[in-house]
């Protein structure tokens, strides 16, 4: 499926500068009420993704790369999962370059980290070449086969309201009840 996009002089000139800048996110303090929170920024052009990594700010307890350091309980492993989802967001972010007209989408990322299966190949992301390798595998959608037998069910159920259940649906009910037989036989 292509997505046919036009695209003005200004657009490409922005697209160009766009794609020599840094593709990587970093992680930013945000001030909500009264509390600091960790969250995974990144701006393309007038798009902005902003991942919130449920830290906190704590005073004394963080690195220059707001990581958390030995003063903070398990700090190694809150660091590896905040290091994880910004790999992950990274790899969006590079997915998204490598298209023509890159455009980042906050629900769209969002909407991949809650998904596990599109979670799972965003982290595979780095490891293949291009990013032409990644294939995200749409769901198929369920395909109910109907056989004879589930038509003339319909067929019978119109006729038996059309008859209005006389004597005329017993050949129809016949015909009805050979089929299950084939169907299922003993």
């Amino acid at each position: 499926m292509f997505k046919i996009q036009f695209v003005t002089k200004e657009k490409l000139k922005s697209i160009s500068t766009m794609n020599k800048l840094n593709n990587h996110s970093k992680l930013k303090v945000f001030k909500s009420g009264n509390y600091e929170y960790i969250y995974i920024y990144y701006k393309l052009g007038k798009n902005i993704l902003r991942i919130n990594t449920k830290n906190k700010v704590i005073k004394n307890g963080m690195t220059n790369d707001l990581l958390y350091n030995s003063r903070v309980d398990d700090y190694k492993k809150v660091n590896e999962k905040v290091i994880e989802l910004k790999k992950l967001v990274d790899n969006y972010i590079r997915i998204k370059h490598e298209e023509y007209i890159p455009e980042i989408n906050q629900k769209e990322l969002e909407a991949i980290l809650k998904d596990k299966t599109k979670k799972y190949y965003l982290s595979m992301a780095d490891k293949v070449s291009t990013v032409v390798d990644l294939i995200l595998p749409e769901p198929e959608p369920e395909i109910k086969i109907k056989l004879v037998n589930d038509y003339y069910t319909e067929f019978y159920n119109l006729k038996q309201k059309e008859l209005n259940n006389s004597a005329g649906t017993k050949h129809y009910k016949s015909l009805q009840n050979a089929l299950l037989d084939c169907l299922n036989p003993r």
